[in-house]
């Protein structure tokens, strides 16, 4: 956990985490043994001091805001990123040196990763699905206040 830490700069472990499949599981059994602790059940699997050094890491406890809503959803491909992970993407993707090439390089991605802790195919799908999302949305709401300016005049 602490070298993942290291690496990614976060302790946001992914419950299907590629590079390490191993730690994904581990990872996800602290999350079940801390809501067993949370509700109160005596054999729960893990103590109030691990739950302790697993926070002062960074330890994110809540598996909603790393990428798979609950564990019975695990196999299905639709996936929600964190709102922070997203803020990073769109704050590329709106970045005006990425604007008229809103696609990153090996270089990029390999950086976006790192800061957001996701994996390649995440971004990957995030690059190919999100931009078109966005920009329509983005589109709408400019012809709607031009719309409004016209109007106005």
């Amino acid at each position: 956990m602490v070298s993942y830490v290291k690496e990614f700069g976060n302790a946001r472990v992914p419950q299907k985490f590629a590079k390490n499949p191993a730690l994904g599981r581990w990872v996800d059994r602290q999350r079940i043994n801390y809501r067993r602790f949370q509700y109160g059940h005596t054999s729960c699997g893990i103590a109030a001091d691990q739950i302790q050094r697993l926070s002062s890491i960074g330890f994110e406890w809540n598996e909603h805001n790393i990428n798979v809503a609950n564990t019975a959803t695990v196999n299905c491909r639709a996936r929600k990123l964190p709102c922070e992970t997203v803020s990073i993407l769109k704050e590329w993707l709106f970045s005006p040196e990425h604007f008229s090439q809103p696609y990153p390089n090996a270089t990029e991605r390999a950086l976006l990763m790192k800061q957001t802790g996701i994996n390649e195919r995440q971004l990957k799908d995030w690059f190919r699905n999100a931009p078109r999302r966005i920009w329509k949305k983005k589109f709408q709401e400019m012809n709607h206040v031009a719309g409004l300016k016209m109007n106005i005049n």
